[in-house]
């Protein structure tokens, strides 16, 4: 998504674009600027938005096809080939995803990573909290809202997810 934003918006030099690459959201806002920064934004939501919305539509008979193409989506996010499998934080892309696929945590996530950053005043602080969070917040949304158990993959998913974004943060 950095590379894209960086060169098709802003004509950088393919090595500046690479060199972004590597980093996360706020490295790109940091070197190439405000806007360069919400394009890439805009790139991470909409490719995670767009997988499980996609293999939703294409695949509606297989249960969980959504999760799974969403957490491909953050994999390749963090982990792109291109790269060296050196990529971004998965921060936003994971919440996009949980966004689309379960609005009721994505809400809960968002009050708590920004009352976390409202009083600490660190966005990495309330993104890792958020991430480690999510499994707990996911679990607790399925029995007491949806009277449901989470089915393990689920779970598992979630852990894995929110153990990776805390490790590469």
């Amino acid at each position: 998504g950095v590379m894209v934003g960086a060169l098709i918006f802003l004509g950088c030099p393919l090595r500046m674009a690479l060199r972004i690459a590597g980093g996360d959201l706020n490295a790109v806002v940091g070197l190439v600027g405000f806007i360069a920064g919400i394009l890439v934004g805009i790139h991470d939501i909409g490719k995670a938005v767009l997988a499980v919305v996609l293999a939703e539509l294409l695949f509606p008979a297989l249960p969980y096809i959504g999760a799974v193409a969403g957490v491909a989506s953050v994999l390749g996010h963090i982990f792109p080939f291109y790269l060296k499998f050196k990529g971004g934080k998965g921060v936003l892309s994971t919440a996009a995803m949980v966004l689309v696929l379960c609005p009721g945590v994505f809400l809960l996530l968002l009050i708590l990573f920004v009352l976390i950053v409202f009083m600490s005043r660190y966005v990495s602080l309330g993104s890792i909290c958020a991430a480690g969070l999510f499994p707990i917040v996911l679990h607790s949304y399925f029995l007491v809202i949806l009277k449901a158990q989470p089915f393990g993959l689920i779970t598992l998913t979630s852990v894995i997810l929110a153990v990776t974004i805390i490790v590469f943060h």
